[in-house]
């Protein structure tokens, strides 16, 4: 999905985002159960602190977040891509400089975004729960709680040491071979031969 893509800087313009900003991504529905108001409460708390931020927010449904993208610091510093053809999923996430997934344990949901973004080699914040352990291990950054403050200072953390995000996204890159449909119908073989 990521070979062939046009470079950072053509994506970027494709898109209208800002060419040298660190550029952090959720991709997905925009509705509660997603933890999308975790992250948009804490988007004004990063651009405080790291004005050199750009937000991209892809997916639907966009009415879901019409409050917070009137507002003019939404304006500034964050791109809308609405509605999110799937095709143009490697696209985004290959402009991007960091994924974000603010979904909480009580979902009870895995995460389809989180292999996304592991493929596409991205270093990863979230929160701190059994399903992310499972996909990241030791190469997620873990906010230290639930909350958009939390959020906030784990997006910071990498925002400000492109080294560490360089070497979380290798690893999840790296990793997210674990999780392919290539090692998914071998153990599956594996089962059928075994019964």
């Amino acid at each position: 999905m990521f070979c062939g893509l046009p470079d950072t800087v053509g994506l970027r313009k494709r898109y209208g985002v800002p060419e040298r900003a660190v550029v952090v991504s959720y991709t997905g529905a925009l509705i509660p159960n997603k933890g999308i108001a975790f992250l948009l409460e804490a988007i004004p708390l990063v651009v405080a602190r790291y004005p050199e931020t750009h937000f991209v927010i892809a997916g639907s449904p966009i009415d879901q977040i019409a409050d917070y993208l009137g507002k003019d610091m939404f304006q500034k510093h964050v791109t809308v891509i609405s509605p999110l053809p799937y095709f143009e999923l490697p696209g985004v996430l290959a402009l991007s400089d960091i994924g974000v997934d603010p979904k909480e344990a009580t979902t009870r949901q895995a995460s389809g975004k989180m292999l996304q973004y592991m493929g596409a080699g991205l270093p990863i914040v979230c929160f701190d729960t059994e399903n992310n352990r499972r996909y990241l291990d030791g190469s997620g950054s873990y906010a230290s709680e639930v909350s958009p403050e939390a959020l906030s200072e784990a997006i910071g953390i990498l925002i400000a040491d492109e080294p560490a995000r360089q070497k979380q996204g290798r690893i999840n890159r790296e990793r997210a071979a674990v999780f392919s449909w290539e090692r998914s119908a071998e153990e599956l073989e594996k089962i059928y031969e075994s019964a």
